[in-house]
């Protein structure tokens, strides 16, 4: 009769990625222990077949273990798939949900956002998104009554633009009561 060898599955505690929880390691490397004494066994003697079926049938037990563990982890790696951003350059990322930080927001090194600068109110009035009309303002020497109505009409728009620029900052939660 020629002999067989055994190829042995060689998988220890460093053979799995970063982060794979203990209690999945633990199973699986019995299962490879189960696996390879199986293997062993199977290539034996026919005196050696009572004990293969031990192995075989604790390997299915340990397989149901690892199943069980493994449906177990699913949700978990589902959550983290539809929770994490990738660090990948590649193509536009869509964060859904909230963003929470904890220093400055930064792009490339440079400072874009900052923490939120509390003590502010909120203008009253009239708020006025756009630009600003003609920023010229002819005035003689002794102001007229025209004059003085541009400059106040000036003056109001720059506060209604002012108002509106308050009210962003305020709402994108840059500046706070």
């Amino acid at each position: 009769m020629a002999t067989k060898t055994a190829t042995r599955l060689l998988i220890n505690a460093q053979s799995f990625p970063p982060g794979t929880p203990q209690q999945f390691k633990d199973v699986f490397l019995r299962m490879v222990d189960i696996l390879n004494g199986t293997q062993t066994t199977a290539y034996g003697a026919e005196e050696t077949a009572g004990t293969a079926q031990e192995t075989a049938s604790g390997a299915a037990e340990v397989a149901g273990e690892a199943k069980e563990g493994v449906e177990g982890l699913t949700p978990r790696v589902d959550e983290l798939e539809e929770n994490s951003v990738s660090t990948s350059n590649a193509g536009l990322q869509t964060l859904l949900g909230a963003l929470g930080l904890g220093g400055d927001l930064q792009i490339n090194g440079t400072t874009v956002v900052r923490e939120q600068q509390t003590g502010w109110t909120d203008n009253t009035g009239t708020a006025k998104k756009g630009g600003v009309g003609d920023l010229t303002l002819p005035v003689s020497a002794t102001y007229t009554p025209a004059e003085v109505e541009a400059i106040a009409n000036a003056v109001i728009e720059n506060r209604q633009l002012l108002t509106a620029v308050i009210h962003l900052l305020m709402y994108h939660g840059l500046a706070g009561a």
